[in-house]
């Protein structure tokens, strides 16, 4: 499936989640719904996951 241009958020690397989430909840907003974070585990390796979900 192809989709407009603007319809996917811009991919980046983030220092940390905070700054990830403030970046995804601006690119959001610009278009009218917002973004929570549904969930958040770490892995055995260390390392987190976190699974953000959007009102639309």
């Amino acid at each position: 499936a192809s989709f407009p241009h603007d319809n996917l958020s811009p991919q980046r690397w983030y220092v940390s989640q905070e700054d990830l989430f403030i970046d995804i909840s601006i690119w959001a907003a610009t278009r009218g719904f917002t973004f929570i974070t549904r969930r958040s585990t770490i892995g055995k390796s260390g390392r987190p996951t976190v699974t953000y979900s959007c009102n639309q």
